[in-house]
């Protein structure tokens, strides 16, 4: 389960963040167990992945990176300790900068698409293609209006009016999806806030957002006294938006559009309460209460069938949708002290869920005889108790020992129903359309229990001037049961169903040992070079039976052991040559393995077996190679170029039954990247970026023989990106700024007679202009226009759109 999390709650951070920001570092990439130990003080708009939507194009700013996403954790003691040291340049790089866009972690660099995982939207409505600028404006912290020569005092208050109006032609669904803003007029309060003094060292600060329309709304206060404590508490409310559109069959053109009329979006709320006793010398104290909910609907990727297909047979092309209602309720209460160079601290964290989802599917629509609606619900209520602890100790010259743990218990409980009916959340009647196959389930009930324990041990030196050494140990244990009953609603040959009371009963436990090394050397003159070793290794074993209540016989019974092993190795440095140039290389492999083997199965693993799960699958594997470079240079102090480069190669093996172990995929990325910033005057600047993306994923279908020749190929997944961004100073007061965005995948490929359409076909262009006037010291009017035209092959154009986006807002600080 990952948390939800939240919007600042000030510059008290509860003793957490000081920890876990460390202890997250040094792990470097495994993390504790969300539920066992959370950050109390994250940003809130960190959505669950099912509602993270990624951006057609790639930041420019990053493309190519892998998942290496933290630097090595010797790099802040190598810059208080060490004296000999690479010179700091401007643009100089951490140790292991890797460019995002290409890790296995990335899904190959792949352009978004419906049915990835959603990004949080903006923070303010944004001109159609500003966003995939690397080069933006100042931000408002720096854009705040200069003070006269005879103001005494900085303005800390301001408040931005503003107004958005898109106008679309095309499928309005797809356009919502795409930029996360109202196809209706929207506006109000988007930004505002206050401070000041309300009692001797008691400061008060009042921010808020109020976008109607767009269902975006902020009310944040925070009250602090110097030496003694704060509050802060707020409301937070946000939506994001998914496509409602229907599926498509390249064949015959079918389009099913079922949901047009219907609003598909996600309103995600929190309100939290936060208090703080920070007395000097003695121990702080936080109490935190949050509840998070996430209530709307959203598009699916399970669909439903169609035989409109002009003969091709039953394809999946029938949308469906999730309704979402969730709640959680977090409580947690934390201590941390220090006494001279040892900081510790306890803390105890009680979480409450509550969800009710449904899903929401249409199997043969318009089809006489045929047509039917499922209802699947799915009813999940957690109680998640876990209680914590730290100690980190500072040595000095560079070491320092940290220890933490983290105990957690959480008892869920199920519930739900699979019914096929004449609608949607229909009851359990007996009904006619319904087909052999139709296998659906009532009167679920059961849960889980969990208990884990989590230790992590780090150790960071330097045993020589230019050597900087990190150690670090994790063990997590967790046991797992479970339990589970229904009444199994099975079609065998006609519309009459048969029911049949189910038990289900699993045990898994689970123990997983990490290590991690990594060691820095700054010896040499203007290089810096880094190894790092990490591994995991993990046992389990899960049993497992399935009993039918009425006659007490086991259908499926299982007993499984697994084993888990992975090692990765990283080597990188970093080179200053000279002053307008630095650069970065890095390799690491990486290699993932997981045996099964079975002392208990119910099912026989032959050739002629129709069942052969669990034990079909005996082994899994993946391995990793991946390099990258990255050069940035300063040819002229009026440009700047970064050039990146980086090839990842995944290879996935399967061992099945008695077979030998096969390759199953095989998949190669390249990518390519070229940066360019010019500031030809003091007045003008501008910044172009190209990124070009191949990627293949081969599997041994392709080479399939006799009737089967043709039917599956390798699968294509590239695309190129293009930015060219300019603002230029007409007048003291008034500045202008253009853009241009260009983007186009080229891979679609149909094979919907025989299998899925792989690949992506789309081409995105956009177009904005901006002004921005100080019409005073204290006011600024802002006001942007563009144009963004998209195609989409994969829906045969039925998901295409033209839009026209116009914001203006006017700012006023006091």
């Amino acid at each position: 389960m990952k948390t939800m999390t939240r919007q600042g709650a000030g510059s008290s951070m509860s003793f957490r963040v000081a920890c876990w920001s460390l202890l997250f570092s040094l792990m470097a990439g495994t993390p504790l167990h969300a539920s066992a130990m959370t950050s109390k003080t994250q940003t809130y708009k960190n959505a669950p992945a099912n509602e993270v939507k990624s951006s057609r194009g790639p930041d420019p700013a990053a493309a190519g990176k892998s998942d290496e996403t933290t630097k090595p954790l010797a790099a802040k003691y190598d810059a208080a300790k060490t004296k000999k040291k690479a010179p700091a340049k401007k643009g100089d790089l951490e140790p292991a900068p890797l460019p995002a866009q290409s890790g296995a972690e990335k899904k190959d660099a792949a352009p978004a698409k419906k049915d990835e995982p959603k990004k949080e939207k903006a923070a303010s409505p944004q001109v159609v293609g500003q966003e995939q600028t690397a080069a933006k404006l100042p931000e408002k912290a720096e854009e705040k209006p200069k003070e006269s020569s005879g103001e005494s005092s900085e303005k800390n208050n301001w408040i931005t009016l503003s107004g958005t109006g898109a106008f679309v032609s095309g499928d309005k669904s797809a356009f919502r999806a795409r930029k996360e803003v109202s196809t209706d007029l929207s506006g109000g309060v988007q930004d505002f806030h206050t401070e000041g003094s309300i009692a001797k060292d008691t400061t008060l600060k009042i921010d808020g957002r109020g976008l109607f329309d767009n269902h975006d709304y902020l009310l944040k206060l925070d009250v602090r006294r110097d030496d003694v404590g704060y509050v802060n508490a707020g409301y937070r409310e946000y939506r994001i938006w998914y496509d409602n559109t229907g599926g498509f069959f390249p064949k015959n053109g079918q389009w099913i559009d079922l949901y047009n009329d219907q609003v598909f979006a996600i309103d995600r709320a929190n309100i939290w309460f936060e208090s703080g006793l920070t007395l000097p010398d003695l121990p702080e104290f936080i109490f935190r209460y949050e509840r998070n909910s996430r209530d709307g609907r959203k598009d699916s990727t399970g669909w439903g069938d169609s035989n409109l297909t002009g003969g091709f047979g039953a394809k999946r092309i029938v949308p469906s949708f999730w309704r979402i209602d969730e709640k959680r309720d977090i409580f947690s209460l934390d201590m941390k002290h220090k006494v001279e160079d040892t900081a510790f601290g306890v803390g105890v964290r009680y979480e409450l869920t509550d969800q009710d989802n449904g899903l929401y599917m249409r199997q043969r629509p318009d089809e006489p005889g045929l047509d039917r609606d499922i209802t699947h619900r799915e009813v999940v209520n957690t109680d998640n108790f876990s209680v914590h602890g730290f100690q980190e100790t500072d040595f000095g010259e560079g070491t320092m020992f940290t220890t933490a743990y983290a105990f957690t218990t959480m008892d869920s409980d199920i519930g739900g129903s699979r019914i096929y009916g004449a609608g949607f959340d229909a009851p359990f009647v007996l009904y006619p359309n319904a087909q052999a196959g139709d296998t659906g389930f009532i009167n679920l009930a059961g849960g889980s229990k969990i208990n884990q324990h989590v230790a992590n041990l780090n150790y960071i030196t330097m045993p020589w001037e230019d050597v900087s050494l990190v150690l670090a140990l994790r063990i997590d244990d967790r046991q797992i049961d479970g339990i589970s009953t229904f009444q199994a609603s099975n079609i065998a040959a006609g519309p009459v169903p048969t029911l049949a009371r189910t038990n289900i009963l699993d045990d898994e436990e689970r123990l997983n040992v990490a290590q991690k090394m990594e060691v820095r050397y700054n010896g040499v003159n203007d290089w810096l070079f880094y190894a790092r070793a990490d591994w995991e290794e993990g046992k389990g074993d899960w049993i497992g039976t399935q009993t039918t209540v009425d006659t007490g016989v086991q259908t499926i019974f299982w007993d499984t052991d697994i084993e888990r092993f992975m090692q990765k190795y990283t080597l990188g440095s970093n080179w200053y040559p000279m002053k307008e140039v630095n650069t970065a290389v890095q390799y690491y492999f990486r290699l993932r393995e997981t045996d099964y083997s079975f002392s208990r199965d119910s099912t026989i693993n032959s050739s002629t077996s129709g069942n052969r799960y669990p034990m079909y699958i005996t082994s899994q594997g993946q391995l990793t190679h991946d390099v990258n470079f990255r050069v940035t240079s300063h040819p002229c102090s009026k440009v700047t170029l970064v050039s990146r480069y980086d090839f990842q190669l995944n290879q996935r093996e399967n061992g099945v039954g008695s077979l030998e172990t096969v390759q199953s995929g095989d998949t190669r990325t390249h990518v390519l990247s070229q940066n360019i910033t010019v500031t030809p005057m003091a007045r003008l600047y501008m910044q172009g970026n190209v990124n070009w993306v191949y990627s293949e994923t081969d599997t041994q279908a392709d080479e399939r023989t006799g009737a089967a020749i043709n039917q599956v190929w390798d699968s294509q997944n590239s695309y190129w990106y293009a930015s060219f961004l300019t603002g230029y100073a007409l007048t003291e007061k008034t500045d202008v700024t253009a853009q241009y965005s260009f983007y186009r995948a080229y891979d679609y490929l149909d094979q919907s007679s025989t299998t899925m359409p792989y690949g992506a076909g789309a081409e995105e262009h956009s177009v904005g202009v901006g002004l921005l006037w100080r019409m005073a010291e204290n006011i600024r009017w802002n006001v942007k226009y563009s144009f963004l035209k998209s195609i989409d092959s994969t829906s045969g154009g039925n998901n295409n759109f033209d839009a026209h986006l116009a914001y203006s807002s006017i700012e006023v600080a006091f």
